[in-house]
C-alpha cells in the first residue's frame, strides 16, 4: 500500500514539473520600425523595413520587437523578412540557452549545436553568458557533413 502511495505521489510530482516547465513558441521576424512627427505629435508617418506603412502595421511590427522581451525562456523561431525559417532554438530573449538549430534558405539542415544552459538563475542570466557548449556541427547544402567542432563554454577546443 505504501509503494502504491509513493507511485501516485511520484506521479502528481512529475506531471506538476512537466506542466510549469512548458516552454512557450516564439516566432520571430525582425522589422526596423520608425515614426517621424510634426512638431506638434498630432500627424505622423510610419515606416516599417524604411518603407511607408499605416499605423496598424506599424504596431503589428512593433509588438513583433516587444513579444521578443517576453521570451524567459522560450523557443525562438527566428524568420527573415520573407518568413523563411533561418534559426530556432531554446532563448531567453535574444540569448540561446540551451539547443539551437539554423537553417539553409531551402529549410535544410545547416548547423545544429548546444549552447550552455545557464548555472545562474536565469533573470540574473546576460547575453554575454551565451556561450557554445559541446559537439557542433555544419552540414552542406546537399545534407553531408562539413565539419564537426566542439566547444567548452565558449571556448573552441577541438
Amino acid at each position: 500500500m505504501a509503494t502504491i502511495k509513493i507511485n501516485i505521489l511520484l506521479i502528481i510530482c512529475l506531471l506538476t514539473f512537466k506542466i510549469s516547465g512548458q516552454v512557450d513558441t516564439l516566432n520571430y521576424e525582425p522589422h526596423e520600425t520608425e515614426v517621424a512627427c510634426d512638431g506638434k505629435g498630432k500627424k505622423c508617418k510610419y515606416f516599417v523595413d524604411k518603407k511607408p506603412a499605416t499605423k496598424s502595421e506599424y504596431d503589428k511590427a512593433q509588438a513583433q520587437s516587444d513579444n521578443l522581451n517576453s521570451c524567459k525562456p522560450c523557443w525562438l523561431k527566428y524568420k527573415d523578412k520573407s518568413g523563411q525559417l533561418v534559426y530556432e532554438g531554446d532563448f531567453y530573449t535574444d540569448c540561446c540557452i540551451g539547443f539551437y538549430v539554423e537553417r539553409y534558405s531551402s529549410g535544410k539542415l545547416k548547423l545544429k549545436g548546444q549552447y550552455k544552459t545557464p548555472v545562474a538563475k536565469i533573470p540574473d542570466y546576460n547575453a554575454g553568458d551565451c556561450r557554445r557548449h559541446g559537439s557542433w556541427t555544419y552540414y552542406k547544402l546537399n545534407g553531408d557533413v562539413e565539419k564537426t567542432e566542439v566547444y567548452k563554454d565558449g571556448e573552441l577546443i577541438k
